[in-house]
């Protein structure tokens, strides 16, 4: 038997997907970063580079796999740093990012979220740093976010509170020697008239200096820049927004990677379907509204007045 086509089920549907593309054009654009990890391994002692500039980070000590931040990304995986250390020896912290003798025209942007426990909320707790001096962003004076260049080093406003998931990002403009620190989001310190960082070797991640005076608690989506990022793309970051965007090939609103899963061709779009296909198609729904719920910037109409009623975690 012929089925007639359910048109108004695929102009709801068409609806969502142009929403959706609404709600992604809205951000800010996210450049392409010089370092991303994103915790999602779950074993093993590497981190894999998903920025395409495979700075593989190895795990020296001190690091096991666990739950993400529930509001970023890639909420699976993140990174428990017990005085852990990971070594980027890909990036050489003075020649890449920036150094106020040899590369004073350097420039940075530093972005993760973390969750300090408590130990994190006293003394001297960093999570950037390098081989020898130089770069040693963390925490500093009861929990608030700090920007170091090894004398020259500016506290943020917020003290953190253990147990939380927050986003920190710290800016750094070699050209004008200006430093910027941003707690979820929103600038929490600056502008600061900062000296570019001294010392040498790679970037080293849970330490300073070699790896002391370690950050203790959970780390996911760490990224780097060469590169001041501007306040909407860092806000946008905050919000969630992915670091490498969804490569979505055959355009209809569905990630490559949900089709993958779940059988589908990639290279066509086959978000219009008959009404032997409502199940699929229902799924397909239920999966644009989550994605527009985790933006933050959709509206939803009131549950009793839609017709696909969703079931959101």
């Amino acid at each position: 038997m012929i089925t007639k086509p359910n048109f108004s089920g695929m102009r709801r549907y068409a609806s969502l997907i142009l929403l959706l593309a609404a709600a992604s054009a809205a951000q800010a654009q996210v450049p392409a970063p010089f370092l991303y990890y994103n915790f999602e391994e779950g074993a093993g002692t590497e981190l894999t580079d998903l920025s395409g500039n495979d700075f593989t980070g190895t795990i020296e000590r001190g690091m096991t796999f666990v739950a993400g931040a529930p509001n970023g990304p890639t909420p699976t995986g993140g990174g428990l740093f017990n005085a852990g250390l990971v070594q980027v020896l890909g990036i050489n912290a003075p020649a890449d990012l920036a150094h106020r003798d040899s590369n004073p025209n350097g420039s940075y942007s530093l972005v993760c979220w973390l969750k300090p426990d408590p130990t994190s909320l006293s003394g001297d707790r960093f999570f950037w740093g390098q081989t020898s001096q130089g770069i040693h962003n963390g925490l500093r004076n009861n929990g608030r976010l700090h920007t170091a260049h090894w004398g020259s080093d500016f506290y943020a406003n917020t003290v953190l509170t253990a147990d939380v998931w927050v986003h920190a990002a710290w800016t750094y403009d070699g050209p004008t020697d200006t430093a910027h620190v941003y707690l979820n989001g929103v600038l929490d310190g600056g502008p600061f008239t900062q000296l570019g960082p001294n010392g040498s070797g790679n970037l080293i991640l849970g330490g300073r200096n070699g790896g002391s005076q370690n950050f203790n608690g959970c780390i996911d989506d760490v990224a780097v820049w060469q590169e001041v990022l501007t306040p909407a793309v860092i806000a946008d970051i905050a919000a969630g927004a992915e670091i490498i965007p969804t490569v979505d090939t055959d355009g209809d609103g569905m990630p490559d990677a949900y089709e993958d899963d779940n059988g589908l061709d990639k290279t066509i779009d086959d978000s219009a379907r008959s009404e032997e296909h409502t199940s699929e198609l229902q799924s397909r729904r239920n999966l644009v509204c989550r994605l527009l719920l985790e933006k933050k910037n959709y509206i939803c109409t009131p549950v009793t007045s839609c017709p696909y009623p969703l079931s959101v975690p």
